[in-house]
């Protein structure tokens, strides 16, 4: 009886991990997903700034984000100051700036973010000692209160 509880166990994690980690196909969520998209293209990156090829998408019934990543030369501060001024030309609020670690280490990693309405945006700035191909990442989200 043990054996037989365990193995249904096992069988809900899986299943209820499988349901939270789908990918969301519901049409309202695929048309929030297009328009934070064009949100995000909106946005021009710093000039000289680069993307460094990499985009991320999440859907869910609850949430949908979307990323670019870009390499720059510019410091933190440079970008700070970039998205600061660009972002409010947009109607986005400021709400916070955080220190990031990874893994517990100090690669001088910060994070930037801002909101309008059910969407929020995070820079992700890298840090100057990381080294993960890109300097630092735009995420657009929308979430559904």
């Amino acid at each position: 009886m043990k054996k037989v509880s365990i193995i249904l166990f096992i069988c809900f994690v899986c299943f209820a991990g499988i349901q939270m980690y789908k990918t969301d196909n519901n049409p309202v969520t695929i048309n929030i997903e297009n328009e934070l998209k064009i949100e995000l293209d909106s946005l021009k990156p710093l000039p000289d700034d680069w993307s460094s090829g990499s985009s991320h998408f999440a859907r869910k019934s609850n949430s949908v984000s979307v990323t670019k990543e870009y390499v720059s030369k510019n410091s933190y501060e440079d970008i700070k100051k970039y998205y600061n001024d660009e972002l409010k030309k947009y109607n986005w609020q400021f709400s916070c700036e955080k220190d990031v670690k990874d893994w517990g280490k100090d690669l001088g990693g910060k994070e930037l973010d801002y909101y309008k309405g059910q969407y929020s945006i995070e820079i992700f700035y890298s840090g100057e000692k990381a080294n993960y191909g890109y300097t630092y990442g735009i995420t657009i989200e929308w979430r559904n209160s």
